[in-house]
């Protein structure tokens, strides 16, 4: 949402390890964020022109590669930092604040704020006064596709405008969030209530299917459990998805 409103460039969405991604051509300014590309064909990025945002511990070689074309953020120098954080301070708070005429000063804050709040839900900040607020703005930009966002940006005004100007638009429906924060509570309680324990040499997992639900389920599940292993299907591969507490003895 903010690299599109700041930019107004198509947005698209990779999956790790997917035929898309592996088959993604270089080409001179493409902005890898929140990830990076894989490592056997990073230096073909390089060589393009590609920019790279990224604050996942283990792509950290990968973006190094990109030189000043490339910003790594540490999670544990920084909590809460994500890749709507890099976003927000290296795309489009640069931009945006070079357009006083059409980006106030609120919406500046408010857009802020978003990628706040963004960060705290994706790192897991559960001990944030903010953890509540955050949670809410995730359950409602996961209810809408993509695409809502989209049309919400390139409607919202002049061509240089911000969509966060309208900031009434982004007022957070109280019922609706509060039905969605429920109905995901309890998704992750019927998965918790249908999974497998197994125990593995020292080592106790929780196995149920439901790869959007993992880190969620890591909180809920006895103190005793070391990791959850999540799994879905697609027409082609077998998906799995694990977490597991950072005082636990495995390592995922």
């Amino acid at each position: 949402i903010l690299v599109k409103d700041a930019l107004g460039i198509p947005v698209k969405f990779f999956t790790h390890n997917s035929k898309e991604l592996a088959a993604f051509k270089p080409e001179p300014g493409i902005l890898f964020c929140d990830f990076s590309p894989p490592a056997e064909r990073a230096q073909e990025f390089v060589d393009a022109g590609a920019y790279v945002l990224d604050h996942h511990r283990t792509a950290k070689p990968v973006v190094e590669l990109f030189g000043d074309r490339g910003v790594f953020a540490d999670e544990q120098a920084e909590p809460g930092v994500c890749g709507a954080v890099l976003a927000y301070r290296h795309v489009w708070l640069p931009l945006m604040d070079k357009k006083p005429a059409t980006c106030s000063a609120s919406s500046i804050r408010f857009a802020e704020n978003f990628a706040r709040l963004a960060g705290i839900r994706d790192t897991y900040q559960r001990h944030s006064p903010d953890w509540d607020e955050a949670c809410a703005q995730a359950e409602v930009l996961r209810f809408f596709p993509f695409s809502h966002w989209e049309k919400l940006i390139d409607g919202g005004g002049p061509a240089d405008d911000s969509v966060f100007s309208n900031t009434a638009a982004w007022g957070l429906n109280l019922r609706l969030v509060s039905v969605l924060l429920g109905r995901h509570k309890n998704a992750v309680q019927r998965v918790l209530q249908g999974a497998e324990r197994i125990t593995q040499g020292s080592h106790k997992f929780c196995v149920f299917q439901g790869g959007g639900l993992t880190t969620d389920a890591m909180e809920a599940v006895p103190e005793d459990v070391e990791a959850v292993i999540a799994f879905d299907y697609d027409s082609e591969k077998l998906r799995l998805s694990m977490r597991s507490r950072a005082t636990s003895s495995f390592d995922c």
